[in-house]
């Protein structure tokens, strides 16, 4: 693997795939909207490819580079939408990476790894497609496109299905963070009564997949589209994430069980039917993952107390 592109390089994931791939030593190339800003910790390492939605600039773009993958990773995770979001739902999940693969057969460029989510499952026990919300559903329509140009123009996919990503850096508003909110400052948070489910799968651990799945199209010429899941298959309940969070960090969180109903379409039992990369199994368990994540805040607000 020498040059690759990758969308959504400035969100959290993407940030650690850039990261992962210059290591590799890899040429990256991250393909951004002109009012995204670039993390300076990899700007000096990464070439920046404006995107204005003028998909002839992004074709000349993708014929200079001749990438030999494409990462897609950008897409918008909006799990309860209102009707404002639905046009950012569809641009973000089925629009723009529509023009991006129409945009690489026109340029020549042959292997795609897309970012799905089990979100596409709202029955854990079935294969079949079952959206938990629009965002699923808008994930899934990004896969029936992809057959055609598969099937038309010999595009080469793997998506990766993957589960709660979870890790330092995190900054989007989710359940880990609701608990590192009340860590810090004693924040009283509301949840559901927590008898649901989730599995978290870390970060190192997402970013290994989706390197792989990139490795995989390069070394097997006979693939055409395969779909990989990226999870523990070790689910939790929430209530008990919250205790397990509660020990691993040594206090007592401000955390009310029961005060929230639970979610409209709540997943009790998330997804567990999809099949592993080859050779990839998840390293880091969700005690190793909770404490490196408990430990990188902590250290900061050290810092900080220490003027460093």
């Amino acid at each position: 693997m020498n040059k690759v592109l990758v969308t959504g390089a400035t969100g959290f994931v993407g940030f650690n795939l850039v990261k992962y791939l210059i290591n590799k030593q890899c040429k990256v190339f991250a393909l951004v909207r002109p009012t995204s800003k670039v993390n300076e910790l990899v700007r000096n390492d990464v070439e920046i490819i404006n995107f204005d939605g003028n998909i002839n600039s992004l074709i000349n773009s993708l014929y200079s580079i001749k990438p030999d993958i494409v990462f897609h990773l950008a897409s918008a995770v909006i799990t309860e939408h209102t009707p404002n979001q639905v046009v950012d739902l569809v641009n973000s999940n089925i629009l723009f990476p529509t023009i991006l693969v129409e945009a690489m057969v026109s340029a020549g460029a042959q292997n795609f790894v897309n970012i799905g989510t089990i979100q596409q499952h709202y029955r854990h026990d079935l294969q079949e497609y079952i959206p938990v919300n629009l965002y699923g559903a808008t994930k899934q329509a990004f896969i029936d496109i992809l057959k055609y140009y598969i099937q038309a123009y010999k595009l080469r996919v793997i998506t990766l299905k993957i589960s709660y990503i979870y890790g330092p850096g995190d900054t989007k508003k989710n359940l880990l963070n609701l608990l590192k909110e009340s860590h810090l400052y004693g924040t009283e948070i509301a949840l559901s009564p927590g008898e649901q489910m989730i599995d978290l799968v870390y970060i190192s651990d997402v970013v290994r997949a989706i390197y792989m799945a990139g490795m995989r199209l390069l070394e097997l010429e006979d693939i055409i589209y395969e779909e990989y899941s990226v999870d523990t298959k070790q689910p939790i309940k929430v209530r008990d994430l919250v205790k397990l969070y509660e020990e691993i960090a040594g206090v007592k969180l401000n955390i009310k069980i029961g005060a929230k109903p639970y979610r409209k379409r709540e997943v009790f039992i998330p997804w567990n039917m999809g099949k592993w990369l080859p050779d990839w199994e998840p390293q880091i368990s969700l005690r190793q993952g909770l404490k490196k994540f408990i430990e990188s805040y902590t250290k900061q607000e050290e810092d900080v107390v220490n003027g460093l």
